[in-house]
């Protein structure tokens, strides 16, 4: 922190000491303006009261501490009562310090971050989150109809240790492909694993994923309609090769109507999302190992 910063930081917790001595102020106290304000004054002003050097600061450091120092605050009496209000004004208030408090925020929109959003980019995420809830919504009523949502989970380190050192090793990886089925009968989350030695991440790898979990899951079978929900990833879920899967999966008679929707860029936080965030709450609890045995909790989800 720059000296300047201290300076300014140093008023200000005095400031904030002295501002709790203010509310103990009683009814009986001089300087009352027009307005009903009074001028409480910040502790003892003795002769050790703090002074700050004024002769090494610019002209912008005499500004901000002179917006800082106690005399700046005035206490606004309450009409009502005959007491002090918990409110305290100042020549700062009308200063941006952007402070804020919250959990960091992940995975945003780009085009948000940018400043680059527009009504159009808007409307197209209501419109495809509106549209994700209704075919949610709509499978609970019908037996041949099938919702599903797809994604590639991150990579997850093997061994996964919470040794230093282990990350400046070469790990292998762990792929993990999920799925998120709704049906009338039943919702449940199906996953496919492997590991960077069998297998990469591309469109290949998410066709026999999706293949084997549609012929294999009974489920999805016997289901004239199927609704697919992805993000637009083309070197996974947009390319002619999943297009070839659905025409092959219709033409062995497994499906009438196969769906395959996208939201908009940036907004595709999904069903398989949740899932995997609980994989990731899973793991935070077996720090030094990763099982199979941690995908059995999501076996069966229920939204």
């Amino acid at each position: 922190m720059s000296s300047r910063g201290k300076r300014i930081l140093d008023i200000a917790l005095r400031a904030n000491e002295s501002q709790r001595n203010m509310y103990a102020c009683e009814s009986n106290v001089s300087g009352t303006d027009s307005e009903g304000e009074v001028n409480c004054l910040f502790g003892d002003h003795s002769s050790d009261e703090y002074q700050p050097d004024y002769e090494d600061m610019s002209d912008s450091d005499r500004e901000s501490v002179t917006e800082l120092q106690p005399n700046n605050f005035v206490v606004r009496r309450n009409e009502d009562e005959n007491i002090c209000e918990n409110t305290v004004t100042t020549h700062a208030n009308t200063l941006n310090f952007n402070l804020s408090f919250g959990y960091p925020k992940s995975d945003t929109c780009s085009i948000w971050d940018a400043g680059e959003s527009n009504e159009e980019h808007v409307e197209n995420y209501h419109e495809a989150y509106d549209a994700l809830k209704t075919d949610r919504e709509k499978v609970k009523g019908s037996y041949n109809l099938s919702y599903m949502t797809m994604d590639l989970q991150q990579t997850i380190p093997l061994p996964r240790l919470s040794t230093s050192k282990a990350f400046y090793l070469r790990q292998l990886w762990m792929c993990n492909f999920g799925t998120h089925i709704s049906t009338k009968e039943v919702e449940k989350a199906v996953f496919c694993s492997w590991t960077e030695d069998q297998a990469s991440r591309g469109s290949s790898e998410v066709f026999s994923c999706l293949l084997t979990i549609l012929e294999l899951e009974d489920s999805v079978k016997n289901k004239d309609h199927l609704i697919i929900w992805s993000d637009s990833c083309a070197g996974r879920n947009k390319n002619f090769l999943i297009i070839c899967l659905y025409q092959y999966l219709i033409h062995k008679g497994l499906f009438k109507i196969i769906d395959h929707k996208f939201p908009e860029v940036g907004h595709t936080y999904l069903d398989s999302d949740r899932d995997f965030g609980r994989i990731e709450k899973n793991l935070r609890k077996h720090q030094k190992s990763i099982e199979r045995s941690l995908l059995n909790p999501v076996e069966n989800i229920k939204s």
